[in-house]
């Protein structure tokens, strides 16, 4: 049953969404914040759109 949804997951939003490596430090940088230094999501999420945004 996790896989099925791990595959869900990846298909639409992993791969339209992780096209660089800045990407992927993106998304990992996420989730260490979101995990391990328990940041809001919404902090989360504007931290991650302000970052996205300087990097391109």
């Amino acid at each position: 049953m996790v896989g099925l949804l791990l595959a869900a997951l990846y298909q639409p939003v992993w791969q339209s969404a992780v096209l660089a490596p800045k990407d992927l430090a993106l998304a990992a940088t996420g989730l260490f914040l979101l995990r391990v230094m328990k940041l809001p999501v919404l902090a989360l999420a504007a931290l991650l759109l302000a970052s996205s945004l300087l990097l391109a």
